[in-house]
């Protein structure tokens, strides 16, 4: 596993323990959500555009009928 993947697996793992340590599943949902809006903030918008593009986004879309 890249060096990158490891880091942004730890983040996650991190972010579930914060939750765990509180009892407060809301913790984790609120940890990831905050890492992903400053992920979003540093990416160029063409990263935005690949972002948004993605099958995970995509998926998501999907089953909300929503748009971007």
């Amino acid at each position: 596993m890249a060096a990158a993947d490891r880091r942004i697996e730890r983040l996650i793992s991190l972010a579930d323990q914060h939750g765990a340590d509180t009892d407060e599943p809301d913790h984790t949902v609120g940890d990831l959500q905050d890492m992903l809006r400053a992920a979003y903030a540093i990416m160029s918008p063409d990263q935005r555009d690949v972002f948004c593009s993605s099958s995970a986004v995509l998926s998501l879309l999907d089953v909300s009928d929503e748009t971007l």
